[in-house]
């Protein structure tokens, strides 16, 4: 928000320069980012009379103009058209510097001696453009310096408020704020609104339909104004205020807003329907067209202002332009209400259209100065306007707003502060920032919260009050007095860290997502939904096994996530479109799942998806692309750093992620989680071209060994003996592998799967397992007698276990 220095200063008596009110407001919490000095040195520039216009005698479109400068007449030429003998203008004497650096000085224009120029609004920085020469009022006293007469010798303070502190978006809000730093009161500002001719109440009927968006309406009709332009006054106070002059009506609505922090709107009386206005909720698919002349769809959300056949304003964004105030308007009905700060912040972001009404009621405004500001607004438009106010305000209040009370303990505060602030200090900030104290003893104080004070809900927030007021620099320095203890670890933060630590040591990176997702992707892509596929979370179809907000940032974000594999592969996906390769990326966090109480059921997940080759690229060759067996050593890795030995993994009859390559974890009976190949369908979906591989697992599931085992290093040569069984097509691996371990064989080390085939020589409907066996001693060394015969009891078992035969 920007704000005039000379602007404060006729509102309170400042003693501060503009550089130090920018530093006082900054140390009290209200950032003021800029100091901007305007209108430059013009020391040197003066009110003139233009006395004679004569015509340039070699140039037919510049002119010879003698003008009264003050101390002297001075002979001028000037390229003009707009101004008339007896006019009065700015004149730039020699050695004066104007706003942008132009210095003026004595010169020969096509042989006339030109003794200073005269100014137009964009030569003195008043405008970006102008059509002429800057025409003053009649009154102005000649020879006087107009930075002085025009306001220019001022300072901007641009202050950069946060969302909660919306009573300082006006001037008011700004002079409260200084009159409590300096100990300096305001100025009052006198409303007192001349009412003549009929009742209001005879004029117009009001009606609020909907109390909850809209507590307040009030309103003033006034008759036969004259729109036109705005005094110099009004437009230089908009100016530097950061707004643009439009008419005389529309510039005071706008300066009351910026000075009261209440938005106002001026209807065109005549043009309302049935002379009522209704404040409702818009009728499905009802348009309006706003005065940015854009045409709007609206809906049942949306709160209007309508007459009695249609709406004539978006209500607290943005008037209609069926009621525009324009040049041929000589009856205004001006607005001043309250309205439910979501519900204008839902309307402003739903049609894009933020402006300063909306940025003021979004964050809450004083429903008490309502009235005040329309009666301000009234004032000053019968001033610069002309016409009459009818009688009475029409004020429809069926809410009254209840003022919060809050206690406050002196003891509190100075623990909180750790410094003994004086209780008539307290009692004297409180005050001064409107704030209505009772003592009930001496260490309590009961606190009425001003209504325009929207932030202010707890004890706390009263002693943030004091302190910022006091000054931080007048608390002391002084270390904490709690005593500090070590971080604690838990089990569980310590086993996430582990998994992260194994996970990074095999190249993965970690990637952290938000915790919503669309729901549309689980609908689109059932497969990926752990509620309804995976047994991770609890079942359910057609979204019963999700969590859904109430109340989303975007559609696109409307589920809490119960499973981390989409995040993921978008990812990969924003990955694959920069041109990286090899990617491998993991994430721990929660799902949501519902549960039978009303917060969801939290789950603790790892997941993690893999692309690209086992390898990178290098002068070897090509290097094969990833498999679903890496992933499973990826897994079976990751057992091992974790110290997890009680699981199994083994095919799982499902389309997990839309393929048919995927496996379940158990451990043994609980399943832990899925890993597999992601489905042709949903790579196109996330738009990823290549193969990828991921894992989902339930962090809480996963057992870790307590104890810790140590192996003798063998003293003994181990033997190795091969097997090439045929078996059947269903018989897998595993079952095998678990087959020979429970024979219970001591001297049986290690069991190696080499080469799986099916082809030639081999039987429909078996295929050929190619083991390798290593049989070694911690005693003694093994004679081929010893290992052969335990060899043939392996393949023995196998043959009566699983049918099996040698392959020749």
């Amino acid at each position: 928000m920007k704000i005039s220095y000379k602007l404060i200063q006729q509102y309170i008596n400042c003693p501060l320069s503009p550089e130090e009110l920018g530093e006082k407001l900054t140390m009290a919490g209200l950032e003021v980012g800029a100091v901007e000095k305007i209108g430059g040195n013009l020391s040197l520039c003066v009110v003139g009379q233009i006395l004679e216009i004569n015509p340039h005698p070699q140039a037919d479109r510049l002119t010879v103009c003698r003008v009264n400068a003050g101390a002297e007449d001075l002979t001028i030429v000037c390229g003009a058209k707009n101004m008339k003998a007896g006019d009065k203008v700015p004149v730039a004497l020699i050695n004066c510097k104007l706003p942008g650096g132009f210095t003026i000085k004595r010169s020969k224009l096509r042989g006339v001696v030109s003794e200073g120029m005269m100014c137009s609004e964009t030569e003195l920085g008043l405008s970006d453009e102008s059509s002429g020469l800057l025409i003053l009022p009649e009154d102005a006293p000649i020879g006087a310096e107009i930075a002085s007469y025009l306001g220019l010798d001022d300072a901007v303070l641009e202050v950069e408020l946060t969302p909660n502190r919306g009573d300082c978006l006006s001037i008011r809000g700004i002079v409260r704020e200084i009159s409590a730093l300096t100990g300096k009161k305001s100025n009052k500002i006198l409303v007192d609104p001349n009412e003549e001719g009929e009742k209001i109440d005879d004029l117009v009927t009001i009606e609020i339909v909907d109390p909850d968006l809209c507590p307040r309406y009030t309103a003033r009709l006034i008759s036969g104004v004259t729109i036109g332009p705005s005094p110099l006054w009004l437009v230089q106070r908009l100016k530097f205020i950061g707004l643009r002059s439009i008419n005389n009506v529309v510039d005071v609505t706008n300066f009351v807003m910026m000075e009261w922090g209440q938005p106002l709107h001026a209807f065109d009386y005549d043009l309302i329907q049935g002379r009522k206005i209704i404040v409702r909720r818009a009728k499905d698919n009802e348009k309006i067209v706003t005065l940015d002349k854009v045409e709007r769809l609206l809906t049942p959300l949306n709160l209007v202002i309508a007459d009695a056949e249609r709406p004539v304003a978006l209500a607290g964004v943005m008037g209609g332009a069926n009621t525009e105030v324009s040049d041929q308007t000589v009856n205004i009905l001006l607005e001043s209400a309250l309205f439910n700060p979501a519900q204008i912040r839902r309307t402003a972001s739903f049609f894009g259209l933020h402006s300063e009404a909306s940025h003021r009621f979004e964050r809450g405004i004083d429903p008490d100065s309502v009235v005040l500001a329309l009666n301000r607004a009234a004032q000053l438009i019968l001033e610069v306007a002309g016409g009459k106010t009818a009688k009475g305000v029409v004020d429809i209040y069926p809410r009254p707003f209840q003022p919060r009370t809050i206690p406050l303990r002196l003891s509190v505060l100075k623990d909180v502060l750790g410094t003994q602030v004086p209780q008539e200090r307290v009692l004297g900030i409180l005050h001064d920032l409107d704030f209505q104290v009772t003592q009930t003893d001496e260490n309590n104080l009961t606190v009425v919260v001003p209504p325009f004070r929207w932030d202010i809900e707890r004890e706390i927030d009263l002693i943030e009050e004091i302190a910022r007021i006091y000054g931080y620099s007048n608390i002391p320095l002084a270390f904490p007095a709690a005593a500090l203890s070590p971080e604690q670890k838990t089990k569980p933060k310590d086993f996430e860290t582990k998994i992260r630590n194994v996970l990074v040591g095999l190249g993965f990176c970690e990637a952290i997502n938000f915790s919503f997702i669309s729901g549309k992707i689980l609908d689109d892509l059932p497969a990926i939904d752990p509620s309804l596929s995976s047994g991770i979370g609890s079942s359910g179809s057609g979204g019963e096994g999700r969590v859904y907000l109430k109340n989303p940032l975007a559609e696109s974000n409307n589920v809490m996530r119960t499973s981390l594999i989409p995040g993921l592969l978008e990812n990969v996906a924003y990955n694959q479109n920069r041109q990286i390769e090899n990617i491998r990326l993991f994430e721990i966090g929660k799902c949501f799942f519902p549960d039978n109480g009303s917060l969801p059921n939290e789950k603790m997940i790892l997941a993690l998806v893999m692309q690209g080759t086992r390898e990178p690229q290098s002068w070897r060759g090509n290097p094969e692309p990833l498999t679903f067996f890496d992933v499973k050593g990826v897994v079976k890795a990751l057992m091992v750093g974790l110290k997890v030995s009680d699981y199994v993994i083994s095919p799982k009859d499902t389309s997990w992620l839309g393929s048919s390559q995927s496996a379940c974890l158990k451990d043994p009976v609980l399943q832990i989680g899925y890993l597999g190949k992601a489905g042709q369908n949903i790579l196109e979906y996330f738009g990823i071209e290549k193969e990828v591989f991921a894992v989902e697992l339930q962090v809480e599931l996963l057992k870790a060994s307590e104890k810790m085992t140590l192996k003798v290093i063998p003293r003994y040569p181990s033997v190795s003996r091969d097997l090439a069984l045929i078996v059947p097509d269903e018989v897998t691996y595993q079952e095998v592998e678990q087959s020979i371990w429970e024979m219970g064989i001591e001297i049986l080390q290690e069991i190696q799967l080499f080469d799986l085939y099916k082809g030639e020589q081999i039987p429909d409907g078996k295929k050929s397992l190619g083991l390798s066996l290593t049989y070694q001693s911690l005693a003694k060394t093994l004679t081929d007698q010893e290992v052969n015969t335990v060899h043939e009891k392996v393949i023995d078992h196998l043959s009566q276990n699983f049918c099996a035969s040698l392959r020749e």
